[in-house]
């Protein structure tokens, strides 16, 4: 889980690593739904740039989404 640089943005990873979760702050809404694909992975990390518009996930996959 990870908030974005202005608090705007809340990512999320489902606990088999296969479906990546954007929430607004201000109001709870579901922003975007990603699929990160369909065999299971522990995610290492997710990161939203300062803009909002780019979104990082690292997997045990070895890779970057």
């Amino acid at each position: 889980m990870t908030l974005s640089p202005n608090g705007e943005i809340l990512a999320t990873a489902s606990e088999t690593g296969t479906l990546i979760r954007l929430f607004s702050t201000t109001n709870c809404a579901r922003i975007a739904e990603l699929r990160r694909g369909v065999d299971p992975a522990a995610i290492f990390s997710l990161a939203i740039s300062p803009s909002n518009t780019l979104l990082a996930v690292t997997s045990d996959k070895a890779t970057l989404h």
